[in-house]
C-alpha cells in the first residue's frame, strides 16, 4: 500500500499539483482506512493489494504517455497491465478502456500496450473460462457506505470532478474513476440478477476507486485554495498538516486489528484437507472473512457450490450454536481463543496448532464424514 501511495504522489505531481497538495492526495487515502491499509493489515488481501499497486502504476504510466507519447511509457503500461491481470484480473477493465480511448487510430501504441495482455489472457484463460462465473457470486467483502468510506472523501471527490472538468491534465483521472464506477455498477447488476447478496467483484472495485478519488479530492483542495486564498503554498502546507493530524494520526494510533488469517488456522486447515477432507468441516472463527478464506483458499472448496451460500452469510455466533446442541458437522476448525466452554465440554480435540485446533463431535469416529446439518 505504501508503494501505491507513492504512485499517487507521483500522479499528483504529474497533474501539476503543488507539493503540499500532492502529499495531501496520499494523506486523503487514510480517510478510508478499511479500503486503504486495512485491505492488507486486516483482510490480508495480498493478491488484491499487489494488484492495486500494479493498477495504480499502470494509471501513472498512462498519464505519462498521454503527456509525452513516449515508447517507454507505453511499454511500462503494458507491463503493469499484465501484472494487474495476473494478480487481480477484474482491475484491468477500466485501464484498458481508458487506453483504448487515448490510443484510438494509433496502431503501434495499441499493439505495444494491449498486445501482451491479449497473449497472457489467452494463455491464462485457456481451460479456465468457468472462473468468469465469479462475477455473479456473493462473497465476504466490505459493503461500501458512509460508515466504511466516510463522507469527506466522496464530497471532495465530487468537487474535484466539477472544478477539474475542463482541465486536460485531469481528464484521464476523471474518466478512469468514472469507468471504475461503471464497471462496478455493471458487475453489481450481473451479480444481483443472479441472486447475490453481497456482489463480490462489484464491491471490490471500491478498493481501486479510492485512489483516483483521492487525487481528484486533492485537485479540489488546490482549486478551492486558488479561488479563495492567495498564499497557496502556505495554505497547502496548513491543509496537509490538518489532514495528517485528522486522518493519518488516528490510523497510526488505533488499536492493532486482528488479521483475518494466521499461521495457526492455516496449519489446521492444511492438516484437515489432507487427513479429513473438505466437505464435512465447520468454521468456528472470528469473522466471515476468515471462514471464507479457510473454505476456499485453504481447504480448496469450489466457489460455485451450495455451501457457499452458507459461507457468504456466515455469522460467528450462529456458527457456534449447532456445536452447543451437537448438531454441527463432523469436524470444525476452531479458534481456541474464541471457543466457548459449552462447546469445549462437548467435543474432542483432534489436533492442536497453536491457538487453532481441529475438533470433532462426540461419537464421531476418525474418518467419518457426516455432514450433520
Amino acid at each position: 500500500m505504501a508503494c501505491a501511495g507513492a504512485c499517487i504522489f507521483l500522479i499528483g505531481r504529474r497533474l501539476r499539483l503543488p507539493l503540499p497538495y500532492a502529499i495531501a492526495a496520499v494523506i486523503l487515502l487514510f480517510l478510508t482506512p478499511q479500503y486503504f491499509h486495512g485491505a492488507f493489515t486486516h483482510d490480508s488481501f495480498l493478491a488484491q493489494a499487489v494488484a492495486t499497486f500494479f493498477a495504480v502504476s499502470a494509471w501513472w504510466a498512462l498519464i505519462v504517455w498521454d503527456e509525452e507519447r513516449s515508447t517507454i511509457s507505453v511499454i511500462l503500461f503494458a507491463i503493469f497491465l499484465v501484472a494487474t491481470f495476473l494478480t487481480w484480473p477484474v482491475f484491468v477493465g477500466p485501464l484498458v478502456l481508458v487506453f483504448l480511448a487515448l490510443a484510438a487510430k494509433t496502431w503501434r501504441p495499441l499493439v505495444i500496450g494491449i498486445g501482451p495482455l491479449a497473449v497472457f489472457a489467452a494463455i491464462h484463460m485457456a481451460g479456465r473460462v468457468g472462473w468468469l462465473t465469479m462475477v455473479r457470486t456473493s462473497g465476504a467483502v466490505l459493503r461500501p457506505g458512509f460508515d466504511s468510506v466516510g463522507w469527506l472523501l466522496p464530497v471532495l471527490t465530487l468537487i474535484g470532478l466539477v472544478v477539474s472538468a475542463n482541465d486536460r491534465r485531469a481528464r484521464l483521472t476523471i474518466v478512469f474513476l468514472l469507468l471504475i464506477g461503471l464497471q462496478a455498477i455493471s458487475l453489481f447488476a450481473i451479480a444481483t440478477a443472479n441472486g447475490a447478496d453481497t456482489p463480490y467483484m462489484a464491491f471490490k472495485m471500491v478498493y481501486l476507486a479510492i485512489y483516483p478519488a483521492a487525487v481528484l479530492a486533492a485537485l479540489a483542495l488546490t482549486r478551492v485554495s486558488q479561488i479563495v486564498l492567495d498564499r497557496i503554498a502556505t495554505v497547502g502546507w496548513v491543509i496537509a498538516t490538518i489532514l495528517l493530524v485528522t486522518a493519518v494520526r488516528p490510523a497510526m494510533t488505533a488499536p492493532r486489528t486482528v488479521p483475518v488469517i494466521n499461521l495457526d488456522l492455516y496449519a489446521a486447515g492444511k492438516w484437515t484437507r489432507s487427513n479429513i477432507g473438505q466437505t464435512c468441516v465447520d468454521y468456528l472463527v472470528a469473522d466471515a472473512e476468515t471462514a471464507y478464506w479457510l473454505h476456499l483458499a485453504v481447504l480448496g472448496n469450489p466457489r460455485a457450490s451450495e455451501r457457499m451460500a452458507e459461507i457468504d452469510r456466515y455469522d460467528p455466533r450462529s456458527a457456534v450454536g449447532p456445536w452447543i446442541t451437537s448438531e454441527g458437522r463432523s469436524y470444525a476448525i476452531a479458534d481456541l481463543r474464541l471457543l466457548p466452554d459449552e462447546v469445549r465440554s462437548r467435543v474432542a480435540i483432534v489436533r492442536t496448532f497453536g491457538a487453532a485446533a481441529v475438533i470433532k463431535r462426540a461419537g464421531v469416529m476418525m474418518g467419518d464424514c457426516d455432514l450433520g446439518r
